[in-house]
């Protein structure tokens, strides 16, 4: 269950990455 928690918030994480990626590129071009 903590695996799981800890892959979860890991997925969390790459995806406000990505979102936040796409947003600067947005804002850049």
């Amino acid at each position: 269950m903590h695996y799981m928690s800890k892959f979860y918030s890991t997925e969390n994480l790459i995806q406000s990455i990505k979102d936040y990626i796409e947003f600067y590129n947005n804002k850049r071009f």
